[in-house]
């Protein structure tokens, strides 16, 4: 995932603090009791945990099975946003089991089958207690669960994120991204990155709408005024990677390195110049071939929204984009997380360094290769300079600054002309000329968009800005956004331990990456790259954790580097890069 933040030249990455989805508690189902099971009862039959085990957020997963595929059938209303069909879940049982947990928030159930046969369940939260004939372990079983609704009604959302909601509508169309969750909102899951699965979708709406997803398009059934849009995955998924995207599309394809398809979506009204942000893609992906391994998918491309999205996410063989987050540094990201993230997925939610701080650095490789190595070794220093301690400061365009504060405040959001002329004033005082200001400020309405800031912040006359952490967190303090003002206010956590709360704290970003810069010039260029394609390969389609990387690193530099990690994964002082000039104690001192 990707959320834009201001540097010096370049855009890269935020993340706001994400929380755990819930929901009210709801009612039992008591019309059908379970029925008696014709196999023998298993001695140990026992229900499985309701949670996988998660250090950060335990309550996420089901234990006692692995699901082996879905098939996610719905019938989508777009014009009031409403789903009705059902997901056949197949799944092999781990333990012998008598009740099992899904994941399944809102939405309102009309039965529950367990190889075909109707069974009793109970909601509670976001679990869905499933009361099961008796399956032994290793036995297959089907589970097929009937609902319909409105995604997202009824959840409380105060505490969640844009990239939490899952399924989110739009009006003319639908965007589905959600990490860590997401998916629960809209079908019923063992929602934990250790349990991926196969993915088949048929996904019926009207015309002139269109489906895409993850995978590939196996076919698109006509109907009465409707289709049927069929894709399926030729690899597994972790939840937080599914994807669908309705709307109207202007497709375009192309064949990429070694005759990969490269599929794109583009909202139908998306603008040329955003359509372009993605023509080298191609390029990056024989670059990532030639460092990483080759691409580990059946299919790339992205899905561009025609929606004013705050973030990226890198859903399987199809990332999500927003029209107004498409710079080259986010599609190399995204892109990057294909081998780092959807292929070689965290084993649990602290390691997720894993995903973005290798995502990151590949950024930063795209840009050494490309642009040489300068580009790149500003990118670390402003990243550095980030995660130091004392007052990094930004040089920013005016289009820089506009964009950046558009694309970080919440969509749709409103101020009064107050926030709006406390904000201005605390970000630009002594910047710009105080008539000049003093006229701007004059012209706010008495309620202020994102867009009315971004409008008065291009329409300064100053050409480059200096900007600082306490600038910014003022600014969005005085708009009331908390959050966005912490981000810019405290300390960073450490990337290997963050927290629940700083899952996406700019230190998984940005330290996570210069972790990896450190472990290049202590072991060299052959042994890094070495170890890269050895780590993507070795835990190709599966899981992986830090201990998993630090060993694959240590065995193939033949050297003890637990020092090292140590030092930038979990300690709270930033280790010295002595070789790009970058030192603790220079940032102390400021």
């Amino acid at each position: 995932m990707f959320r834009r933040i201001l540097i010096a030249a370049l855009t890269v990455f935020l993340l706001a603090a994400c929380s755990s989805a819930g929901n009210t508690a709801e009612g039992t189902n008591t019309n059908n009791p379970a029925p008696t099971s014709a196999l023998p009862t298993p001695e140990n039959a026992a229900p499985g945990a309701s949670g996988v085990g998660d250090p950060y957020f335990p309550g996420f997963g089901n234990s006692g099975y692995d699901v082996q595929h879905y098939l996610i059938d719905l019938e989508v209303d777009m014009d009031n946003n409403e789903i009705a069909g059902r997901t056949l879940i197949t799944a092999l049982a781990t333990q012998d089991l008598d009740q099992m947990n899904l994941d399944f928030i809102g939405l309102s159930i009309a039965r529950v089958l367990v190889n075909g046969e109707e069974i009793s369940y109970q909601r509670q939260s976001r679990e869905l207690i499933l009361n099961i004939p008796p399956i032994a372990e290793g036995q297959q079983f089907e589970i097929e669960i009937a609902y319909s609704g409105v995604p997202g009604k009824g959840i409380d959302s105060s505490e969640l994120d844009a990239f939490e909601l899952g399924w989110v509508y739009y009006g003319d169309g639908v965007y589905v991204a959600g990490e860590p969750s997401g998916s629960s909102t809209w079908y019923p899951v063992n929602e934990h990155p250790t349990d991926k699965a196969l993915y088949t979708y048929e996904i019926t709406v009207e015309e002139p709408y269109e489906v895409a997803a993850n995978g590939s398009l196996q076919d698109v059934v006509a109907g009465d005024g409707e289709n049927t849009f069929i894709w399926s995955s030729a690899d597994p998924i972790a939840s937080y990677l599914v994807t669908i995207a309705i709307a109207e599309f202007d497709i375009e394809e192309a064949i990429g390195p070694n005759g990969l398809l490269i599929r794109n979506y583009f909202g139908k009204d998306i603008a040329t110049f955003v359509r372009d942000d993605f023509d080298r893609q191609p390029e990056m992906i024989a670059l990532f071939n030639d460092l990483f391994g080759p691409y580990p998918f059946e299919a790339y491309g992205v899905v561009v929204h025609d929606v004013g999205l705050r973030f990226a996410l890198e859903t399987q063989t199809l990332s999500v984009f927003g029209r107004s987050f498409t710079t080259e540094d986010a599609v190399a990201h995204e892109l990057a997380h294909s081998w780092f993230g959807d292929s070689v997925t965290l084993a649990d939610w602290q390691n997720i360094w894993l995903n973005e701080g290798f995502a990151s650095y590949a950024s930063v490789l795209w840009f050494e290769n490309t642009y040489g190595l300068d580009t790149s070794e500003d990118i670390l220093h402003d990243w550095y300079s980030a995660m130091a301690p004392g007052e990094p400061s930004y040089v920013l365009s005016r289009s820089e600054l506009a964009g950046a504060f558009q694309d970080l405040l919440p969509i749709g959001a409103q101020y009064s002309q107050n926030q709006a002329a406390e904000a201005a004033q605390t970000l630009l005082v002594n910047l710009v000329d105080q008539g000049e200001l003093n006229g701007v400020i004059a012209t706010l309405n008495e309620q202020v968009s994102a867009g009315d800031l971004a409008s008065l912040l291009r329409g300064l006359s100053g050409n480059e800005f200096t900007m600082t952490n306490s600038r910014l967190a003022g600014a969005f303090s005085a708009l009331a956004e908390d959050e966005l003002a912490a981000e810019f206010a405290g300390a960073y956590p450490v990337p290997g331990d963050p927290s629940p709360d700083d899952v996406f704290s700019r230190s998984v970003y940005y330290r996570g990456a210069l972790t990896l810069h450190a472990l290049r010039l202590e072991i060299g260029d052959e042994a890094f790259f070495n170890t890269l394609r050895a780590y993507a390969e070795r835990f190709q389609k599966s899981n992986a954790s830090t201990k998993d990387f630090i060993a694959v690193a240590e065995e193939i530099s033949g050297q003890d580097l637990d020092a090292l990690f140590e030092a930038w994964l979990f300690q709270p002082q930033i280790p010295d890069i002595p070789e790009l000039d970058l030192y603790y104690v220079d940032f102390v001192a400021q």
